[in-house]
């Protein structure tokens, strides 16, 4: 079985990609699959307890905003803010897991 490239992949819908995951995931057996599980959270956790998790997460939030309905005027001011550094007080603390 070929594997499509990843730029494919990612142009592709998301239950494509949820369920290539998940054959390729049953095929592995229990063991594998809960190391799989495993490895996958603690990677994902190290991203959210990251010092550049909120930043990069507001520029991701505007970078939609920016391509959705035109901003109102709290967003428009949320994002003058967040430019401005304004980001910190609002991620004060980390991920409760």
């Amino acid at each position: 079985m070929k594997i499509p490239c990843v730029p494919k992949l990612l142009a592709s819908e998301l239950s494509t990609l949820v369920r290539a995951k998940r054959l390729l995931t049953e095929g592995q057996g229990r063991e594998r699959m809960a190391e799989a599980i495993q490895r996958e959270s603690e990677a994902l956790h190290q991203i959210w307890v990251s010092k550049e998790f909120p930043d990069k997460m507001m520029a991701y939030l505007l970078q939609l905003q920016f391509k959705s309905k035109e901003p109102t005027k709290a967003t428009t001011q949320s994002q003058q803010d967040i430019l401005k550094g304004g980001n910190k007080a609002r991620f004060n603390g980390q991920p409760k897991l």
